[in-house]
C-alpha cells in the first residue's frame, strides 16, 4: 500500500485492524480482509489539522462507532503546551 499523504501516527485497534493517521485524514485498515485498502474514516479539523500539532494518541471503541484523536501543540515556542482532542462518531 502506498499512502497518498504523509502518515504521522499509527496504532493497532485490534488484532487485525490498523489505524493510520495522516497529515489531514484518519484511516482504518481491516487486515482480516484479503487485498483490502485503508478506508477513510474522518478528516482532522481545528487545531488537530494544523501542521504544528503533534498527534500523541488515537482510540476507538470496540464497535468502531466513535474515535478519539488527541494531539499537543504550542503557541509560545514551548513555554506552554496545549492539549487538543477531536471526537468522531
Amino acid at each position: 500500500y502506498q499512502a497518498t499523504e504523509q502518515l504521522v501516527f499509527w496504532r493497532w485497534l485490534g488484532p487485525r485492524m490498523l489505524a493510520l493517521i495522516g497529515e489531514k485524514e484518519i484511516y482504518h485498515w481491516n487486515l482480516a480482509v484479503a487485498n483490502s485498502t485503508p478506508e477513510k474514516i474522518f478528516q482532522r479539523s481545528g487545531k488537530l489539522a494544523e501542521a504544528g500539532t503533534q498527534v500523541i494518541s488515537y482510540a476507538a471503541n470496540s464497535q468502531m462507532s466513535w474515535c478519539l484523536l488527541t494531539g499537543i501543540s504550542t503557541q509560545d515556542q514551548g513555554r506552554t503546551i496545549d492539549g487538543n482532542m477531536q471526537l468522531y462518531s
